[in-house]
């Protein structure tokens, strides 16, 4: 199918020498940070060329919009992963990874317009959201390798409720159902769970050549955590 990276795969990172540890780790921690930095040009972008605004009229015209917008995220963003995690070479790793950050530049798009533009204009909703994120998510990270404990035990408990999450908002979508605060503090609830699980992942279940793939899979539950942050301070204030 593909060109493999190599023939003999890299080791574990827990099994990898101190070195090699801390340099898949430096790896996937920049090209995380260079994602959160390409998400937030590309929201830049779009509201600064009109495109953002275009982009959620269409999407938020009817309810069919909203689904179709959200099927495409969980079929592209799929895709994305797939590539980021498959045993090919760099640059179509590369290539999913900015498959989903784009990917999550549209389904950002709406809420932080909402929050920025529409609702609270001035008051800098999406920054306090981001540093909140970067608090949590920053706790988070330091539990994880200070306690040393393996939260992969968390893997089929996030996979349920995640498909529990995805008919609900199909649910409120299809047939206007509100998903209140409540929603909004399980979801952080869920998003800081999988931090931990991603995290732990790669201490414990990364080869120290597969960055990328770390990099998409904690780049997606720092944008998760981000979101409901958003959408809970959001209701907060209504």
């Amino acid at each position: 199918m593909a060109n493999f990276t190599n023939a003999y795969p890299a080791s574990f990172a827990a099994q990898a020498s101190s070195s090699e540890r801390i340099q898949f780790l430096r790896r996937t921690y920049a090209l995380t940070a260079a994602s959160l930095l390409l998400l937030v040009a590309l929201e830049v972008i779009l509201f600064k060329t009109g495109l953002g605004l275009l982009l959620i009229k269409a999407i938020s015209a009817s309810p069919v919009g909203l689904i179709l917008t959200l099927v495409l995220f969980i079929g592209a963003g799929y895709v994305a992963q797939m590539l980021a995690h498959a045993d090919v070479s760099r640059n179509v790793q590369l290539i999913g990874l900015l498959m989903y950050i784009c990917l999550e530049a549209v389904i950002l798009a709406p809420i932080i317009y909402y929050a920025e533009y529409v609702k609270f204009p001035g008051q800098n909703l999406a920054g306090t959201a981001a540093l909140l994120t970067t608090i949590v998510f920053s706790g988070l990270t330091a539990t994880v390798f200070l306690t040393k404990v393996d939260f992969s035990f968390l893997g089929y408990g996030l996979m349920l409720f995640g498909w529990f999450a995805l008919g609900l908002v199909i649910c409120a979508v299809c047939f206007g159902i509100p998903l209140g605060a409540w929603f909004s503090i399980a979801m952080i609830g869920f998003a800081c769970a999988a931090i931990l699980y991603d995290t732990s992942n790669l201490i414990y279940n990364y080869r120290v050549d597969q960055h990328v793939g770390a990099a998409l899979e904690l780049f997606a539950s720092i944008a998760l955590l981000f979101y409901y942050i958003l959408r809970l301070l959001i209701q907060t204030r209504d």
